[in-house]
């Protein structure tokens, strides 16, 4: 009997320990993906206001990845792109400088979403400079 109720025991704990893990890991992945993805759809419909506010949902989501993981750094530049995609250049940069900075920490100056957000921040910053008197 005894060996019975301890094996009920280790049994509950192991489906709470699974069920913390997974709220804490999957559901998070999941309230990022939706806006993002949303985001994404918005932005191809060319309905970048909405977009713009389903990547700011997007980034207050990956938040809970720490200020170091990729997927802030994404939500970050697909914020960006859609403040550019309505000519709120000055309200882009420091998306920009934020997502830059996170995928130099995580990937390394090289990498190639580090290289492309580079390049996406120097073209704005030669933009908005070109066209200020």
């Amino acid at each position: 009997m005894q060996t019975a109720k301890a094996a009920i025991l280790l049994c509950l704990a192991m489906a709470t320990g699974a069920g913390t893990w997974y709220l804490h890991v999957q559901v998070p992945d999941n309230q990022w993906r939706r806006p993002n993805e949303a985001g994404w759809r918005s932005m191809n419909q060319r309905r970048f206001g909405e977009a713009e506010r389903q990547f700011a949902m997007a980034v207050e989501a990956a938040r809970a990845f720490g200020s170091r993981d990729p997927r802030l750094a994404r939500s970050l530049f697909d914020q960006a792109q859609a403040l550019v995609a309505q000519a709120r250049h000055d309200e882009a940069i420091p998306l920009l400088e934020q997502a830059l900075a996170i995928h130099e920490n995580a990937h390394g100056p090289l990498h190639p979403e580090t290289v492309t957000v580079l390049e996406y921040y120097s073209a704005l910053i030669r933009a908005t400079t070109a066209s200020r008197p």
